[in-house]
């Protein structure tokens, strides 16, 4: 809702690197209970979660990244560079806020800006 503060903490709760790896190792246990003849689909690495590409082949595993942003480290980039409004490279920014402003504009479109506490 337009006002609202989203905060780099909360992003961390539900995207940490952390949260994810255990999230892909709790599916790729599953995945060897109930389909141990097949090769697991996905798996964390580098902080960051990897599809087995289709290309793959028995002993030679084809590993791409997921096209989505799914942790912290891609997506508060990106949260960030909209705010700053600049361009974002998860791999190359640093990141410098710790929150941003949720606002609306006259035509019910969304955006955000830094969070600046006032004085």
């Amino acid at each position: 809702m337009s006002g609202d503060v989203l905060q780099k903490q909360e992003i961390e709760k539900r995207w940490g690197v952390h949260v994810m790896a255990k999230a892909v190792g709790d599916f790729r246990a599953a995945w060897a209970r109930r389909l141990p003849q097949l090769p697991c689909p996905v798996k964390f690495g580098q902080d960051r979660v990897w599809c087995r590409s289709a290309e793959s082949k028995p002993g030679k595993e084809l590993w791409k990244q997921d096209e989505f942003p799914q942790t912290t480290p891609e997506i508060w980039p990106l949260i960030e560079a909209e705010a700053l409004g600049k361009d974002s490279s998860p791999k190359e920014s640093r990141t410098t806020l710790r929150a941003v402003v949720l606002r609306e504009d006259e035509d019910a479109n969304f955006y955000t800006e830094p969070f600046k506490v006032s004085q």
